[in-house]
């Protein structure tokens, strides 16, 4: 952190979010029941014929069934992504929810309820909304899990350029 007087922090985390001089556009997506990653500058992505290239769409995990995000746009969520850089700008967060089932065929259907994970209709139900997993061929045979998050885009917000500490 620059800018700061030595000993400001005293714990805490720090994430790499890349190189400063390279920007990152990747495109997630669920194929053949693995979270994918194409990086949209070094490739296209939306080119068909090349939707099960590994080269394109790089494996990220395993047993991936579904996979949703949602972006806050001046507090209203959407799932529909910004078009444009001036849209971008007014992202503040991003939420995402991704669910991955047991690689474990169970020999009886699981008995799920109103309380349980998924409920007795195959919904699973986030922060977003709901994913439904009864659409898969015997669904109630398999285990879930959901993992959801939102990731702030604090230093971003509205397209400014907000100070990291405030001034002395």
């Amino acid at each position: 952190v620059t800018g700061l007087a030595a000993g400001t922090y005293v714990s805490g985390r720090v994430f790499n979010l890349g190189p400063r001089d390279r920007l990152a556009s990747h495109v997630y997506a669920v194929r053949s029941g693995n979270l994918t990653m194409c990086d949209m500058l070094t490739h296209d992505c939306t080119d068909a014929a090349q939707l099960t290239n590994d080269v394109f769409w790089r494996r990220l995990a395993p047993n991936v069934i579904r996979f949703s995000a949602q972006f806050n746009n001046g507090g209203v969520w959407t799932t529909a992504p910004p078009t444009d850089q001036a849209d971008w700008m007014d992202v503040t967060s991003v939420r995402f929810a991704l669910v991955s089932w047991r690689d474990f065929f169970e020999k009886d259907a699981i008995t799920y309820s109103a309380t349980t994970f998924p409920d007795a209709s195959g919904n699973l139900n986030w922060a977003g909304g709901t994913m439904v997993v009864s659409g898969i061929a015997n669904w109630d045979h398999y285990r879930y899990k959901l993992i959801e998050s939102r990731v702030v885009l604090r230093n971003l917000i509205g397209g400014k350029n907000i100070p990291e500490a405030p001034a002395p």
